[in-house]
């Protein structure tokens, strides 16, 4: 359940104020969980079946439901392959979470791949205290249930063995997407969309006849299904309220160090009030992209609420706090708002905080159309010059866009890139669809150009993606895995489709998926168009019709070094080359350049010590710098004015780059005379003339010396 602290005394409810002493000591440790949720009414508890458990481990503790199965250990181990260290999804004070699989309609353990997926929390056999939490989860979501509440599907209590079952969430929790950067950041209404949705957990929980006090809301609690729905997780801490005239429950005081509210720690006086201030913590998490306690920085910058504070009333400021991720990318008024939303959530006095409920008022009032107020970066001054002459339709970005050859009558008013500006063709060969290029010489009429991406001080500004749905092996997915179904469009020249095209290659999926945006041929809708997370689909839910399975480039323990690796990657070189290339002034030019050869130097001297970015094995941020890499001498460095010191110039990165374009299938993404004839025939205010360089004409099937590092 991440940070916890506690202090010393039992629970209790009062009416009126009592003393605490001031000899409490916290104590930290450190917890996590993996879950997920659907809808019901709330049941009305007595205070003994909430406040007075009994302490015997039994099984008897816990209250019947319906709608909760009791496994046995045996067939939760077959459900994981018998917790296996490949079916980890991650660990915490609390114990282990695992990926496993059961039959829906049974359910029991289903055979690993099959069925419908699931999380499956062990706990830790060690501490008393675990075993308290473990039971009050248990009973609370055993009961209770709503679209914003995880979905507990069962537990076990065999022995010293405690263990949950969830439904699998797909998107993970939302501090990983917040703070372990993936390749996008969360773009603004997903936040916005996040925030309601949590909201929606407690208000549910608050409102009801029965009010239940979270006590631990927090991002790593905020748990997101494939669609970005917001769920709330981990009931451990969890509390009933107050009853009759009674103002307050007087409990031990437990929660997350910078997200707790307080008084409640002064005090150990708990209403939902103190939920209130841990929500406008976490809105305030959303807004800034920055942790509630950062130790790494200093001053009063350790604790986000005392050092945005000040800034949150104040419109012209404001911006100070933004997430740089965001790219200024938001509604000035919408951020304000929510920024102001967030400020009375965070009062001092709990009788001053808004309910929640108000506080979802405002929040869906933020989300609604006619208020979501002018971005900072207006949509009228993106529009280029050639696109207004056009006859095409504008859309959000080149990566939003797909081709009109392709079978999307709904999407063909508003994404003619690709079939226009390159002359795509459509061709069947039995059940593959082949996709052939025609560049012109310049490639005027595209629907977007990256140069009209910029911010007011000249630098590059990249957009999210548009489309984000998942392909998972979940019964319940609208789009399971299946031969045949999808169709990848690609260009040769974007490294973003580059590495989707990879994946499709080195995976041995070029038989099951047609050739960024993936097309579901059945559904006839866009799957998605942000390929980090197709890369992610192709690496596990195809598994079973993939000719090399057995590949996986996000493996469980290494994963968050990837998230990582990704994270610097991405900012200083995947995207600092663009950077570098389409600023329009010398600062943000100079400043993109530096950024960027600092990561290839780190790149550098890591690769002098391990053949491979997370060792020795190689992974998905292997792929997500070689797509960069292979364009750089060719392209990046003439075009893009990377010129400063060339790939062949560090030996490291070179013999590595020979290295990731030797794995098999990989040399099949690459086609260099189509890169070229794109970048260079792509932006005629940068090469005017389209004129094409002839070489440098680099090797990359030649030797290389990276076998010298053991597997």
């Amino acid at each position: 359940m991440g940070n916890v602290f506690c202090f010393g005394s039992s629970a209790r409810v009062d009416a009126a104020q009592s003393p605490h002493t001031n000899s409490w000591t916290p104590k930290f440790t450190s917890k996590t969980s993996t879950s997920s949720a659907r809808s019901s009414p709330l049941p009305c508890y007595s205070e003994k079946s909430i406040e007075s458990l009994s302490t015997p481990r039994s099984e008897h503790e816990i209250l019947p439901s319906p709608h909760v199965k009791a496994f046995a250990l045996s067939e939760l181990k077959n459900a994981t392959r018998n917790f296996r260290p490949d079916s980890l999804l991650g660990e915490g004070g609390f114990g282990y979470v695992y990926k496993g699989w059961i039959d829906e309609t049974t359910p029991t353990a289903a055979k690993p791949g099959s069925g419908m997926v699931v999380a499956v929390k062990k706990l830790k056999p060690e501490g008393f205290q675990g075993h308290k939490e473990w039971l009050t989860e248990v009973n609370y979501l055993g009961q209770l249930r709503h679209p914003n509440l995880v979905k507990l599907i069962g537990y076990c209590s065999e022995g010293d063995s405690r263990l949950l079952v969830y439904e699998f969430m797909p998107r993970g929790s939302l501090e990983n997407h917040l703070f372990r950067r993936g390749p996008q950041p969360l773009p603004w209404a997903t936040r916005v969309k996040v925030a309601i949705g949590a909201g929606k957990g407690l208000c549910f929980l608050h409102d009801a006849e029965e009010q239940v006090i979270y006590r631990d809301f927090k991002a790593s609690n905020i748990l997101l299904d494939a669609d970005f729905n917001a769920k709330l997780s981990d009931f451990g801490l969890a509390k009933a309220g107050p009853t009759g005239d009674r103002t307050h429950v007087s409990t031990q005081v437990m929660g997350t160090h910078g997200y707790a509210a307080p008084e409640y720690v002064a005090t150990g006086r708990l209403t939902a009030k103190s939920d209130v201030y841990s929500y406008g913590v976490v809105l305030l998490e959303l807004l800034s992209g920055r942790r509630a306690v950062d130790r790494s920085k200093s001053g009063v910058e350790q604790n986000l609420v005392d050092w945005a504070k000040p800034y949150l009333g104040d419109k012209r400021r404001l911006f100070r706090i933004m997430d740089t991720q965001l790219e200024g990318q938001y509604p000035q008024k919408g951020a304000y708002a929510a920024a102001t939303l967030a400020l009375q959530c965070l009062r001092p006095e709990p009788r001053l905080r808004p309910r929640m409920k108000e506080v979802l008022a405002a929040l869906e009032e933020l989300q609604a159309p006619q208020n979501a107020g002018k971005p900072l970066v207006s949509e009228k001054k993106i529009v280029s010059d050639h696109v207004k002459k056009s006859p095409m339709r504008y859309h959000r970005s080149p990566k939003n866009l797909i081709p009109s050859a392709s079978p999307l009558p709904a999407h063909r008013q508003t994404a003619h890139f690709q079939s226009t500006a390159f002359g795509l063709k459509q061709r069947r060969s039995s059940d593959l669809v082949q996709l052939s290029f025609k560049v012109p010489k310049h490639t005027t009429q595209m629907a977007r150009s990256a140069l009209d991406e910029m911010s007011d001080t000249g630098a590059f500004l990249r957009t999210p993606s548009t489309f984000r749905n998942f392909i998972s092996r979940d019964p319940n997915s609208p789009f399971p895995p299946e031969a045949g179904r999808y169709h990848l469009y690609i260009s040769y020249a974007c490294p973003w489709a580059s590495r989707c095209l990879a994946y499709l290659k080195i995976k041995g999926l070029d038989k099951a998926i047609s050739f960024a945006v993936l097309w579901d041929k059945k559904l006839k809708t866009i799957v998605s168009n942000e390929s980090g997370e197709i890369i992610r689909m192709f690496n596990t839910e195809f598994n079973e019709i993939a000719e090399n399975a057995a590949l996986d480039l996000y493996p469980p323990p290494l994963q968050a070094q990837i998230n990582e690796v990704n994270e610097w990657i991405y900012d200083g070189i995947n995207n600092g080359v663009y950077k570098c290339g389409f600023a329009k002034k010398q600062g943000p030019y100079e400043e993109a350049a530096k950024k960027l050869y600092e990561a290839l130097e780190k790149c550098e001297e890591i690769l002098g010590k391990q053949r491979y970015l997370c060792g020795n094995t190689v992974s998905e941020a292997d792929i997500r710098l070689f797509v960069t890499l292979i364009r750089f001498d060719e392209v990046y460095a003439v075009y893009f004015k990377c010129n400063k010191k060339l790939l062949r110039e560090l030996p490291n990165l070179f013999n590595y780059t020979k290295d990731i374009f030797q794995i098999p299938g990989m040399s099949s993404s690459v086609n260099m005379e189509h890169i070229k004839r794109h970048y260079y025939g792509s932006h005629p205010s940068i090469n005017p003339f389209g004129i094409i360089p002839l070489g440098p004409d680099i090797d990359f099937s030649a030797p290389h010396d990276r076998e010298k590092f053991s597997y």
